[in-house]
């Protein structure tokens, strides 16, 4: 999955001897707290779009979306305007520090139901904009602690390796590989050689 203009989320399924890539739309799924009180001004977030889903908190967007509802509910002066402005705010206000630190762990458990809802047994691999520039932030408990509190299956998550895709464009290599190999790939929707 993939946090950055949008949240991009896919699956490869190993059927035999070929891979299946199912794409999926699990960013518009809906989304809100599971706790009791997180933190998170949920009302606030979600007056922002009407509906609230995934990608509205977790994509570049959705990070702006939370520093400024952080930022409002504690009185502060809401300054950012990008992700990258948030990311760098990080570095030394506690309200964009704060903001990332949910992100993460927002994302730990969007990542962890995906890994439930497709078995993910093989792994769960995040790319996209965001989370190659806070890797230090998802090794750290929020992301974790959100990713394997899924009980009764906390053992089996706790199992399920994660990664973060560091390549500045991997889907130009995913591209080349579809390619080289096209007859070992499958698409259940379309063709893409058509």
């Amino acid at each position: 999955m993939g946090p950055g203009t949008g949240l991009g989320a896919a699956v490869l399924i190993p059927p035999a001897d070929r891979l299946l890539i199912q794409t999926t739309e699990a960013g518009h799924v809906g989304f809100g707290p599971c706790e009791p009180d997180d933190g998170l001004p949920w009302s606030a977030l979600m007056a922002a779009e009407g509906r609230l889903t995934a990608e509205t908190l977790l994509s570049g967007p959705g990070l702006v979306r939370l520093v400024r509802a952080i930022a409002t509910t504690r009185g502060a002066a809401v300054g950012w305007s990008s992700p990258p402005e948030v990311l760098e705010g990080a570095r030394s206000n506690p309200v964009a520090r704060e903001a990332v630190r949910q992100f993460a762990r927002l994302l730990g458990r969007f990542a962890g139901d995906m890994a439930l809802v497709f078995s993910a047994t093989g792994g769960v691999f995040l790319a996209g904009g965001i989370a190659p520039r806070i890797v230090d932030v998802l090794r750290g408990e929020p992301f974790g602690h959100a990713f394997e509190d899924k009980a009764p299956f906390r053992e089996a998550m706790r199992a399920i390796s994660r990664a973060v895709i560091l390549h500045p464009e991997p889907a130009i290599d995913g591209l080349a590989a579809l390619l080289a190999d096209e007859d070992r790939f499958l698409f259940p929707v379309h063709d893409w050689r058509a």
